[in-house]
């Protein structure tokens, strides 16, 4: 990647994988703006009782909200030079989505596949917490049913993405299993400034 690229990296896997702290790491390290759909969801959710009641079942949003919660991120940020996505898109009709706004803003897509095992997902998620007024707490769709239930929807909705970015656009696979630092140093290996 050279400076004067104009690149929208896309980190996905399923739940656990460490898409969020690889993609933080990664925006933070390009001086790039970060979106990641799972805390904008959250957030939301805890004023919207019905997308609560979703977020919570482990239901995706509809593609049509997906577009709109992305549209809201990129008008908050005038300079569309890049950008880092975490949980968009989950769907391969979001991918069709994708490539409009790529065409429009003329950036390069790099997908960042975290490649880990079911069996891993449901060891991180069954000791993953978030702080709640500076105590430890489960998040609401990290019991075991909900993580089932998500997992079989990311290998029906969103595991497809793959091969389907892959005829348009780079994707590079990192083995997610690793330490966190290694997963960090691989991706910037890939990716980084050239």
């Amino acid at each position: 990647m050279s400076s004067d690229d104009k690149v929208l990296f896309i980190v996905f896997g399923p739940q656990g994988s460490g898409k969020s702290t690889q993609g933080q790491r990664l925006a933070q390290r390009l001086n790039l703006p970060y979106f990641e759909s799972g805390a904008i969801l959250r957030a939301q959710a805890s004023t919207d009782p019905s997308l609560n009641d979703n977020v919570t079942r482990g239901i995706l949003v509809t593609d049509e909200q997906m577009q709109s919660i992305v549209e809201r991120f990129l008008a908050q940020h005038p300079n569309k030079r890049g950008f880092v996505f975490d949980g968009f898109p989950r769907t391969l009709s979001q991918v069709t989505i994708l490539d409009q706004m790529a065409a429009k803003y003329g950036w390069r897509v790099i997908g960042i596949y975290l490649k880990i095992s079911d069996e891993t997902v449901r060891q991180r998620l069954a000791t993953r917490y978030q702080l709640i007024n500076g105590k430890q707490a489960r998040r609401a769709d990290d019991t075991p049913e909900i993580i089932s239930k998500r997992l079989a929807t990311y290998h029906q909705r969103t595991r497809p993405i793959l091969d389907n970015l892959k005829k348009r656009h780079v994707v590079i696979e990192i083995d997610g299993e690793q330490p966190i630092d290694i997963v960090t140093d691989e991706i910037w290996q890939a990716v980084g400034p050239r």
